[in-house]
């Protein structure tokens, strides 16, 4: 299905857009909307839709600046460009036609069938463009979605081998990390549960759009969809803000109590749903996000009807964290990178070992199972198809393990999650495999020109560098370093063929550092020096 978003400053003309016409019959959704460009900008870089219907005047950032952004960003190919109009600026509009904007639609005289025409246009060079790549796309929009989600699950449950694969993934995912504070928020839609009929799910979404928007309202953040009720935040802060909140007379977990309050009213107003939220607390890294994590996870379990939102007080003590999930994280991160039955049900069943022999515990034993279903959720394909296929036998399907009452019962739902999920490893595995070496030779190919390296291109894949290797060793006649010199080399020849560019050109555009090392590879992969080359095709 094709993704829709709308941009445009009167929520009216918003609310008009979506329901003039019945998206799903065109195969399409509304997959978010927002006031302004900048929040647009923000927004497009994780939905990534297919169409954007933009206005043209609006605060902040008009619709032009964030053609130009989102051209440069993103290029001409995606997203596609309607552009609403009025009669009195649509001579600026005409600016607009460097960008490539498909369709200037005048607002005033906008009806369901002129409407439906622009899309049905954009429509058909969707699928045309589908049609001719369809196999060489390796970070679509639903790739680089599910990346970054899995960044995220993976950031708040501290799952990287170290600070440095962190801030690189966060880098190429455009995550933007660089800032002085940060705060983790955990909560979860009231009226979710049971959540499987399509209209659940509807509202769960058009929820989190909303809350994802209102959030950034105030400070920047990072909203995640942890399953199809629950959620966390995370709110960054520079240094001013954080000493613009921390000279007023109220704790940074108060002003965000406040904050939550605010967005939770609106939630309420616009989508007749509430939410319930716990605020951790304040960070200096990214690192440490999992420790704020927990203590909104803390303050979570004591919020009620009478108190929707709670913090974490900082003379609270943290449960005993026996089963926190980063205590597994090495083996937990290599079963799912793997698709390792093995591994995964020799590391539940510890887990399990170790819930029975502590039956007190049952708070940290739940967030241990729903931290692992977070995790897998972020990790597999139609996640939540597969799992509650897995647990079809469960009234609430996987939700159910909110259901759970005591420790025997989380074991229980544990061993059902891990033969489930190993079955499924089990049936994949080799076709996964294959399509991660696929992928990462096709991320090779369109970055050939590109300073290409072990370590970046595992973080972009969210696998570790070790497991990359393997998986090349395994599945390619070539290693890794050999596969990419061999193509460097390729495209090489052909720039000193067809360009006629000079060696130490060639060197520099295909990034080998210097003509010395250009040089040495050359002969390496062909048997003959560039020089030799360049006289023999003369």
């Amino acid at each position: 299905m094709y993704k829709v978003f709308i941009v445009d400053d009167e929520p009216l003309v918003q609310a008009g857009i979506k329901s003039m016409l019945n998206w799903s019959e065109l195969n399409m959704e509304i997959c978010g909307s927002a006031p302004n460009g900048q929040i647009a900008l923000e927004m497009i870089r994780t939905l990534m839709p297919d169409i954007v219907i933009t206005d043209i005047k609006m605060p902040v950032m008009d619709g032009l600046e964030f053609l130009k952004k989102a051209r440069d960003e993103f290029g001409y190919k995606k997203p596609i460009f309607l552009l609403l109009t009025c009669y009195e600026d649509f001579h600026v509009a005409k600016e607009a036609v460097s960008y490539q904007v498909l369709e200037y639609l005048v607002k005033v005289e906008l009806t369901p069938d002129s409407l439906k025409g622009a899309v049905a246009k954009a429509l058909s060079i969707l699928e045309e463009n589908n049609a001719n790549d369809e196999t060489s796309k390796t970070t679509s929009s639903s790739n680089l979605y599910s990346y970054k989600e899995k960044f995220l699950i993976n950031l708040i449950n501290n799952m990287f081998e170290s600070d440095e694969q962190l801030y690189l993934q966060a880098k190429d995912l455009h995550i933007n990390l660089d800032y002085d504070a940060f705060l983790c928020c955990y909560g979860s839609f009231e009226t979710m549960h049971p959540a499987t009929t399509e209209n659940s799910v509807t509202l769960y979404n058009g929820s989190m759009q909303l809350l994802m928007q209102l959030a950034e309202k105030y400070y920047p953040s990072l909203t995640i969809s942890l399953d199809i009720s629950h959620f966390a935040i995370l709110f960054a802060y520079n240094k001013k803000a954080l000493e613009n909140i921390q000279s007023g007379p109220n704790s940074v977990q108060e002003v965000m109590e406040g904050i939550l309050e605010k967005i939770r009213t609106s939630i309420k107003k616009y989508c007749n749903i509430d939410f319930t939220c716990g605020i951790g607390t304040i960070c200096s890294t990214p690192s440490a996000l999992c420790e704020s994590y927990q203590c909104a996870r803390s303050a979570y379990r004591q919020t009620n009807a009478d108190s929707p939102i709670s913090y974490f007080s900082p003379g609270e003590i943290l449960p005993h964290d026996a089963f926190n999930l980063s205590l597994f994280k090495e083996n937990l991160t290599r079963a799912f990178e793997e698709y390792n039955s093995v591994i995964l049900s020799d590391t539940i069943a510890t887990l399990c070992d170790l819930i029975d022999t502590h039956p007190h515990h049952y708070v940290q034993a739940l967030d241990a199972a729903i931290n692992i279903l977070y995790l897998a959720i972020s990790l597999l394909p139609n996640s939540i198809e597969n799992l509650n296929n897995i647990f079809s036998g469960f009234p609430e399907g996987y939700m159910s393990i909110y259901r759970q009452t005591n420790t025997h019962q989380i074991v229980g739902w544990l061993k059902n999650f891990s033969n489930g999920i190993c079955t499924f490893f089990d049936e994949r595995t080799k076709d996964y495999k294959n399509k991660i070496v696929f992928d990462v030779k096709n991320y090779i190919n369109e970055h050939i020109s590109e300073k290409l390296s072990l370590n970046l291109i595992a973080a972009q894949f969210g696998i570790s560098t070790s497991y990359l290797s393997q998986l090349f060793s395994r599945y390619s006649n070539l290693s890794f370093n050999e596969y990419i010199n061999y193509n460097k080399i390729q495209e090489a020849k052909r720039l000193l063929q067809e360009e006629r560019l000079k060696i130490y050109e060639v060197a520099e555009i295909m990034s080998f550092g210097s003509e010395f090392y250009f040089s040495k590879v050359f002969k390496k992969v062909e048997g003959i020096s560039p020089s030799e080359y360049v006289n023999s095709i003369k």
